[in-house]
């Protein structure tokens, strides 16, 4: 994994750690809310400026994320309450490594999200479920998620780490405290493959998705043979009545 250039130029970010965002980070149970993730982001793009993603994570709300041009780093949330990291940096185009301290797979829902981060015009997207230490309890995921992505922004490698899950939390809460990241604190190397497994789905029409099963239909366009989304293209209703009514896209029906 190659080494992100990492600014010298000192945090210029104002931090602010309620009272509150505290007492979630340092509690054992406590689970990190959106504000907390964007803070930790924020800080990460004043020690990596040349990194792209670290998005606020409330963008994911409404669809919202830009599209992440070149080497990218994004926390986004899963499952309605779970956090996880997905990172293109070392990646071919239409290739994301995916890290998880929880779940073994990725959900379709994840896939499309994943998809409309990278907007690749390759045939189908690979994600590679990495082999990170797990979480011991049901509300490290947060903690962990910033730990992977500083790491991936140092350019190491998160599968190869082995977290000290005692010391994480205190160590996130100073590092916003003092408006400064370090490396969080390890136990020692961990023996990974790196890669547990790879989930693959082609990627179709001019938005670049996967195809929605059960949400919206598809049609193939008679000239250029792409899949198109019918709500991306406006397509007939007697174009899926209908398998012999002809269609194309915009594009090739202007040609």
């Amino acid at each position: 994994m190659r080494q992100v250039l990492v600014s010298q130029c000192g945090c210029t970010m104002q931090c602010t750690l309620t009272k509150s965002d505290k007492e979630i980070i340092l509690s054992p149970s406590g689970w990190l809310n959106d504000s907390i993730i964007s803070a930790a982001q924020k800080l990460m793009l004043q020690h990596f400026p040349l990194m792209s993603g670290l998005q606020p994570p409330t963008l994911q709300h409404a669809w919202g994320f830009d599209v992440h041009r070149g080497d990218f780093v994004q926390i986004f949330h899963v499952h309605n309450s779970h956090w996880s990291v997905v990172s293109n940096i070392g990646c071919e185009d239409g290739i994301v490594n995916y890290y998880d301290s929880m779940y073994p797979s990725v959900s379709s829902t994840t896939m499309q999200l994943i998809a409309s981060l990278v907007f690749s015009p390759a045939s189908e997207l690979e994600v590679r479920i990495m082999d990170v230490g797990q979480q011991s309890n049901g509300s490290d995921c947060g903690i962990l998620a910033i730990a992977f992505a500083f790491d991936i922004c140092c350019g190491k490698d998160p599968c190869s780490i082995r977290f000290d899950h005692k010391s994480i939390r205190h160590h996130l809460a100073r590092c916003l405290e003092e408006c400064k990241f370090t490396c969080f604190p390890i136990l020692g190397e961990r023996n990974s493959s790196s890669i547990k497994h790879i989930q693959k789905t082609e990627l179709h029409c001019s938005c670049r998705l996967p195809e929605e099963v059960g949400i919206d239909q598809m049609a193939e366009c008679d000239a250029c043979k792409v899949w198109y989304h019918q709500h991306c293209m406006d397509i007939p209703p007697e174009v899926f009545n209908n398998p012999d009514v002809p269609w194309k896209c915009k594009s090739c029906s202007t040609e």
